[in-house]
C-alpha cells in the first residue's frame, strides 16, 4: 500500500515538474520548430493554414520596433516603377532598387489636369517593401478634365 502511494507522489511531482520544460524537451520551443513538427504528413494548403495560424497563436511573433526614417535623396532615387491610369484607379508598381533599406512608407503624387491647371493630388501607403522587391498599389484617381492625361511621380518615403 506504501509502495503504491509513493508510486502515486512521484507520478503527480514528475508531471508537475515536466510540465513547464516540455515546451522544449517534448514539444516546440519557438514558431518555426511548432510549424515544421506539425506538417509532417499534411497535404491539404487548409490544413497547412490553420496550423500556421495554430503555432503563430502559441508563438507570437516578437513585434521590434523598427528606426523609420525618411530615405535619402539617393535611396528615393532607387525607389521607381512604371504606372499608368486603369478605369477610376491609377495603378503604380513600385521598385525598391535599395540594397539595405525596406520602404516602410511612400507618398505618390497622380497629376492631371483640373480646369486647365495642372493638378497634383498625394496619396500615402503604409507599405512594406523589401530590397530588390516590388509592391503594386492602386489609387482611385479624381477625374481630370475630359481627355487630361495622367502622370504620377514619388514625392518621399520612408523606409528602415
Amino acid at each position: 500500500m506504501y509502495t503504491k502511494k509513493l508510486t502515486w507522489f512521484i507520478a503527480l511531482i514528475a508531471s508537475i515538474w515536466v510540465s513547464p520544460a516540455s515546451a522544449g524537451l517534448f514539444g516546440p520551443s519557438n514558431y518555426d520548430e511548432c510549424v515544421l513538427n506539425s506538417m509532417k504528413g499534411v497535404t491539404s494548403d487548409m490544413a497547412a493554414r490553420l496550423i500556421a495560424k495554430s503555432c503563430r497563436d502559441k508563438f507570437p511573433e516578437n513585434k521590434v520596433k523598427k528606426n523609420v526614417r525618411d530615405l535619402s535623396e539617393g535611396e528615393l532615387k532607387n525607389l521607381t516603377g512604371r504606372g499608368g491610369p486603369s478605369g477610376n484607379y491609377f495603378s503604380v508598381d513600385l521598385l525598391n532598387s535599395n540594397s539595405k533599406v525596406t520602404v516602410s512608407q511612400v507618398t505618390v503624387a497622380v497629376i492631371t489636369k483640373i480646369g486647365g491647371k495642372e493638378t497634383p493630388n498625394f496619396y500615402d501607403y503604409d507599405i512594406t517593401i523589401e530590397p530588390y522587391k516590388t509592391r503594386n498599389i492602386f489609387v482611385r484617381i479624381i477625374s481630370g478634365d475630359n481627355g487630361a492625361k495622367y502622370s504620377w511621380t514619388i514625392t518621399s518615403a520612408k523606409g528602415y
